[in-house]
């Protein structure tokens, strides 16, 4: 027998690696119109623009992609050197909370099949 890994099961992989960089996690939550629209509307009631009717797909790529990296991808769990201001704090808690209640799920679902798609079993 030789040394090394035989082959990966689901529960080996970490699916929040299946990010943007990797996969087309942007372009199916942007296509999907029931993850659309719930992502839509929670960004829109977060976002600070008087007048404001829609979004721009490229304005939600853009949300979509930062709430994956600081809340899934990319975390990391150092403190920061500096203290951060409480409005700049309160912001990053409520696209948190966008990310929690109304993107992980959608976002979960597209990874787990994602994986399950090229998982030879």
């Amino acid at each position: 027998n030789e040394p090394g890994v035989e082959k990966l099961s689901i529960s080996d992989i970490s699916l929040q690696g299946i990010d943007f960089h990797c996969s087309s996690i942007i372009e199916h939550l942007l296509s999907n119109q029931v993850s659309r629209s719930c992502i839509l509307d929670a960004i829109s009631s977060t976002i600070e623009s008087p007048g404001m009717t829609s979004i721009q797909n490229t304005a939600i790529e853009k949300h979509l992609k930062s709430m994956m990296w600081k809340f899934s991808a990319g975390v990391n769990y150092r403190r920061p050197l500096a203290e951060q201001h409480n409005s700049h704090q309160a912001q990053e808690e409520k696209w948190k909370s966008i990310w929690d209640m109304h993107t992980l799920p959608h976002v979960e679902n597209f990874a787990r099949d994602y994986v399950m798609k090229r998982l030879v079993l």
